[in-house]
Parts: C-alpha cells; sequence; structure tokens
C-alpha cells in the first residue's frame, strides 16, 4: 500500500500545480523564413488584476533592426480570457505609445485577431493585457517581422 501512495502522491502534486498554472510567458523564439522574416509566438497566462510581459532580452536582440508589420492575436481554445478584453503594446522609449494605436481594444474571446502595423524594433515591447476577468486565461500571440534592405 505504502509504494502505491508514493507512487501515485507525485502525480497528484504534478496535477494540483498545473491547475494553478501562475501568470507568465512562454516565447518560442526567433524563426526565420528566408532571408527577409522572422516570426515569433508568444503564449501569455493572463491574471485577473491585468498582466504586463516585456520581450525577453534574447528577443530584442535578435530582432534589433527589424520591423514588426503583423500581429496575431488568439485566445486559448481551452481557457479563453473575458470577451471584450484588452491588449496595449508598448514600446520601451515611449511607454505611453500604444504601438497598436487601439486596435488592441474590445478583443474577442473566441476569434483571432490580424492587425497591420510597422513598428520599428529599436529597444523592449511589452504587452499589457487589461479588462480579463478569467483566472489563468490564456491568449495564443504570432508576430512577424521584417527586415527592409
Amino acid at each position: 500500500m505504502k509504494k502505491l501512495f508514493y507512487l501515485i502522491l507525485p502525480l497528484a502534486l504534478l496535477a494540483a500545480s498545473s491547475a494553478f498554472a501562475a501568470e507568465g510567458a512562454v516565447w518560442s523564439g526567433v524563426a526565420s523564413y528566408g532571408e527577409g522574416v522572422r516570426v515569433v509566438e508568444a503564449d501569455f497566462t493572463l491574471d485577473t488584476d491585468g498582466s504586463t510581459f516585456a520581450m525577453e532580452d534574447a528577443l530584442v536582440t535578435a530582432l534589433s533592426g527589424w520591423s514588426l508589420f503583423y500581429l496575431e492575436i488568439a485566445p486559448d481554445g481551452t481557457t479563453a480570457p473575458t470577451d471584450a478584453y484588452d491588449l496595449v503594446v508598448n514600446n520601451e522609449m515611449d511607454v505611453a505609445k500604444d504601438i497598436l494605436d487601439g486596435a488592441g481594444a474590445n478583443l474577442s474571446d473566441s476569434t483571432s485577431s490580424k492587425l497591420e502595423l510597422v513598428w520599428p524594433i529599436i529597444d523592449n515591447l511589452s504587452f499589457v493585457f487589461s479588462n480579463n476577468s478569467v483566472s489563468n486565461a490564456i491568449v495564443h500571440t504570432r508576430m512577424v517581422f521584417y527586415r527592409s534592405y
């Protein structure tokens, strides 16, 4: 009986820890498609009192001199955020500047949003989510960058 207990205990602890996932970001790294296109994906786990995530320094370095021109935002199929949640993307040099120019307001909890923009990466970007009341909601983003020659 003790052996069964010691076998089940780690599995129960693992299941419990995944049920209480914490706010955070998981970045994919940079994928290159030819010489002029790079793609970065991220999954953001949101808190209910607002969530802010900065790009990892390695990504900023790898993308310096590139321009963000496409951003797709899609709620996770299992734990979606509140309908009409908001996303603001700020650059580090001018924190008050939303590079999405308000296009990240009132996002859907069931469909993806595709935004086109041109923003040169010369410093860190921060992703600020608000108006979400679903604990541990997950939002997937796909960012496409290009280099002009």
